[in-house]
């Protein structure tokens, strides 16, 4: 997990760092890493190199076109902290033909985005109590996602990015954790395995 969006530096351009085009060198060399890059969809932060008007000069269009190149890699973005989907329609509009464009061009499929909320930070945010319905508004009203792709964001490509198959390496290391810490192992669910243990790997 990656923070993903220009926010949060702590001097002086150290918020760009976060550029996914930094990113890119990380994903050529190790193509079987999980990697989730986390508050995508305002598309408005100029990604390195890029000079086209927004959003095809956005962090999001880096990414997106490393997507459309390499669509078996287990790169992710999730829309946590996505804040807009509480703002007026006249606000969420432009954002939701961004993501329609951006689903469109880089992964019809739509197998690389994930719900997210950043936890507590959400807390100061008006209308927060009601964020899981107003971003599940706006994927299906705004931007007229159907069921099946809804349900890959908020569901089914967790499944894929977390190591949570059955004999996984990664649910074996989370198994490890548990033990060592006295959990309830049970507590751990299982994604089903096949198809999505073969798209993202051990």
């Amino acid at each position: 997990m990656a923070h993903g969006y220009s926010s949060n530096g702590s001097g002086r351009d150290y918020a760009d760092r976060g550029d996914p085009a930094y990113w890119l060198p990380v994903f050529h060399k190790y193509p079987s890493l999980r990697v989730c890059i986390a508050h995508f969809g305002r598309f408005d932060a100029r990604s390195a190199g890029r000079t086209q008007p927004f959003p095809d000069g956005s962090w999001e269009w880096t990414l997106g076109e490393f997507i459309r190149a390499n669509p078996r890699q287990p790169v992710f973005a999730d829309i946590s902290y996505f804040s807009e989907a509480l703002e007026a329609e006249s606000k969420r509009a432009p954002l939701a033909r961004y993501f329609r464009r951006w689903v469109g061009e880089f992964d019809p499929e739509v197998n690389h985005l994930v719900f997210g909320t950043d936890w507590i930070m959400l807390g100061k945010e008006r209308g927060y109590s009601h964020y899981i319905e107003s971003v599940n508004s706006f994927l299906r009203q705004d931007c007229g996602f159907g069921d099946d792709v809804c349900d890959k964001i908020f569901r089914g490509n967790a499944l894929r990015l977390l190591p949570l198959q059955r004999w996984s390496k990664g649910r074996e290391r989370l198994l490890a954790w548990y033990r060592r810490n006295g959990v309830d192992p049970k507590r751990l669910p299982i994604s089903p395995s096949g198809v999505f243990a073969g798209l993202v790997g051990d």
